[in-house]
């Protein structure tokens, strides 16, 4: 169970769920995606190249990463969002820092929150609910131009193609809620269009939206929490595409549609799914979280579902990978795992197989992380995948 949904249903902070939910007519013409909860451990391994990239982050004064709220890793940069700090970090894939921006303040050029962050042609973006602005910074943090964001509220930004998107929920600003809002980032079109607009959501909902969205080569699939609708965006369009269906394990309805606390509670007493938690997706796969151990991985092409409870890489000494810290990215699978996990498994004894691995050097590099600082910054594994891999 995710603390931070506890939290804000204990609480009782008001919030979001998904579009559509009750819409029966919809869900009638949607691909369903049945969980099977025999859960499997499944190993990985030859669904991604040999070679690995681990990168440590650089460790400085002035560069300590509380909280990765949101990686990026594209043109061979990593690009480290961290709203504890209030920065934002661009290092190379050697772990090198190149940049950072921390323009914290009320003046001009300056954010008070970063609500959201993506990039876009080597453009910083950050989403600032509480000043209401969208800010653009080029790569070194030098200032570039802002967009008026009063009219709407986001609470996930990613860009697509040549359009940037917020995924809006129950709050009412006055374009509406529960859009996704589609917005231009170039600086002389301020142009704002509001798509997937439902008028079919119980207004008393009080649950909490988080980052449910994966973006891969053109197309977006999210959702938005507890709904068990995913919806596809593609080419300035978005559909209702898969309905999961969790069986008896899903809360049951006249707790998802109630008020927060007593849905945490039954949920916690009598281990209920709460719904979705995080989506990825490549060109064959959906990967879809709905607890701290439950990985649910839905093959497109043949229609086949698995639940996975450990998903792990044999070549990596079979070290396991958390697809909600994961993300799926122009074909590369990234992920982050902070140096203190490393050194509790050192504590703990645990050993890694080490005749498993493929390559001395990231054996001796699994290693040394043991052997690390705990306040070091995390570090980021990137996997190449191959093309059109049965992946079980």
């Amino acid at each position: 169970m995710n603390i931070k949904h506890l939290l804000l249903g204990l609480l009782g902070v008001p919030v979001v769920t998904g579009c559509s939910y009750h819409d029966q007519k919809e869900s009638a013409n949607l691909t369903p995606i049945v969980v099977d909860w025999n859960c499997k451990d499944l190993d990985y391994s030859h669904w991604v190249e040999d070679s690995t990239l681990v990168v440590p982050l650089e460790t400085k004064d002035d560069c300590l990463i509380g909280e990765i709220t949101y990686l990026v890793y594209q043109n061979h940069k990593i690009y480290v969002g961290d709203n504890l700090s209030k920065a934002v970090y661009v290092f190379d894939e050697k772990g090198r820092l190149l940049s950072m921006l921390r323009a914290v303040g009320n003046g001009p050029e300056e954010y008070l929150n970063i609500a959201a962050f993506t990039v876009t042609d080597s453009r910083l973006v950050i989403y600032d609910n509480l000043k209401r602005k969208i800010l653009f910074y080029d790569e070194n943090g030098s200032f570039l131009y802002e967009k008026d964001a009063s009219q709407i509220w986001g609470v996930e930004m990613f860009c697509l193609d040549n359009s940037l998107y917020l995924l809006n929920d129950k709050s009412e600003p006055p374009m509406g809620s529960y859009h996704l809002f589609q917005l231009n980032p170039n600086e002389e079109n301020d142009n704002i269009e509001a798509i997937l607009a439902s008028d079919k959501i119980d207004p008393n909902i009080g649950w909490a939206i988080d980052r449910y969205c994966g973006i891969h080569k053109g197309e977006a699939i999210f959702t938005v929490w507890p709904g068990d609708v995913l919806y596809k965006l593609k080419e300035g369009e978005v559909q209702p595409a898969y309905k999961v269906d969790f069986g008896d394990k899903r809360l049951p309805e006249k707790y998802m549609w109630g008020d927060g606390f007593t849905a945490m509670k039954v949920a916690l007493r009598d281990d209920y799914i709460t719904g979705i938690k995080t989506v990825a997706h490549s060109d064959r796969y959906i990967f879809l979280t709905c607890s701290d151990i439950c990985n649910i991985i839905y093959d497109k092409k043949t229609g086949k579902e698995l639940t996975a409870k450990r998903f792990y890489n044999k070549n990596l000494g079979g070290w396991a990978l958390t697809l909600r810290w994961s993300s799926i990215q122009d074909g590369y699978l990234v992920t982050y795992r902070n140096v203190s996990s490393w050194v509790i498994e050192k504590e703990l004894d645990f050993n890694w197989n080490e005749q498993d691995f493929k390559s001395e050097y990231v054996k001796g590099l699994f290693r040394r992380l043991q052997q690390a600082d705990v306040e070091d910054n995390p570090v980021i594994i990137i996997q190449k995948i191959k093309e059109d891999v049965e992946l079980f």
